[in-house]
């Protein structure tokens, strides 16, 4: 198991230089900072956009830029803002709860609603909520997230007036934006539950586990459904970073003040720093993310073993 361990993480420090390595690359193609900062100010000389290049630590060779950014970022040091002169570190320190709880918010309310709609609907084959359901998902998958989301706002924002319709004063405000990332969640999710349990169900441990006379709930709870989580465990994993890259249109939306909103501002200005961090911390969430699901995979299946 420590084995185990040990090349996850080397594998996970390998990713995360790899990714790293490739934001770093692709920013400088983008455009000179220095340049954009004159924007309506004139035509800048060159000795000035050498100074401004100096300053910010553009000018030197790109793998010196490199390896200095890396050890500076091991040490919690992830540079300064170009735009705002603010540290980076502080700046996602800021950002990165708000963009944590909105996904980890709508990934509950998907979970909550998708779990027993997807059980009953299996259960209930070709009946009403099946039908029901799949009518809902198929409609849920084809509303794009921002649409949804202007919905939502006109209706329980600006109509009723039940939820804020912006910003983060109150977690009423989280509301809208956590449905709107959940509902589409939910209704991939329902459908892929509805299909591990019906393949579940017609599984010989399932057909033994009725013959010995359990209650068809416990068949249902103990036995079909713990095997059906599985398949859905992983698909939540890669969901998470879906929550956290979709987030970015959401939180422009909802006027979030999370990392997608941070680095959409960062992008636009060549904010090197801030678009660097940003991206990294992500890819750090989603590295965690798959870990605890090979962990989970461990727990819901005692035939898996963690090992070579």
């Amino acid at each position: 198991m420590a084995e185990y361990f040990v090349r996850r993480l080397l594998h996970g420090v390998l990713v995360m230089l790899g990714i790293s390595l490739f934001v770093f690359a692709m920013l400088r193609l983008t455009g000179d900072p220095a340049i954009l900062m004159f924007n309506g100010a004139g035509r800048p000389t060159p000795a000035a956009l050498a100074a401004i290049r100096h300053a910010l630590g553009i000018d030197r060779p790109f793998w010196v830029q490199y390896v200095s950014y890396i050890w500076g970022a091991v040490r919690g040091n992830f540079g300064t803002s170009f735009t705002t002169h603010q540290p980076v570190a502080i700046m996602l320190a800021q950002a990165f709860p708000n963009t944590l709880i909105l996904a980890a918010a709508a990934m509950v309310i998907a979970i909550v609603i998708s779990v027993p709609l997807g059980v009953a609907a299996a259960v209930n084959r070709g009946r009403g909520i099946d039908l029901a359901s799949r009518i809902a998902s198929l409609l849920g998958v084809s509303f794009p997230n921002f649409w949804l989301g202007i919905m939502l706002i006109i209706i329980f924002g600006a109509k009723l007036r039940w939820f804020p319709i912006g910003g983060f004063d109150s977690w009423g405000a989280l509301v809208l934006p956590a449905l709107t990332l959940g509902l589409i969640l939910c209704s991939v999710l329902t459908r892929l539950i509805r299909s591990a349990m019906l393949s579940a169900l017609t599984q010989q441990y399932v057909v033994t586990a009725r013959a010995k006379g359990l209650a068809e709930r416990l068949v249902i709870a103990r036995h079909a459904l713990r095997n059906a989580l599985i398949p859905t465990v992983t698909f939540l994993g890669l969901q998470f970073g879906g929550l956290l890259g979709g987030t970015v249109i959401i939180e422009q939306v909802f006027g979030w003040p999370g990392v997608g909103q941070l680095a959409l501002q960062a992008i636009n200005s060549r904010d090197y720093p801030t678009v660097e961090a940003s991206v990294i911390g992500l890819a750090a969430i989603m590295v965690l993310v798959n870990f605890l699901v090979d962990i989970t995979y461990g727990m819901l299946d005692p035939r898996i073993h963690w090992g070579r």
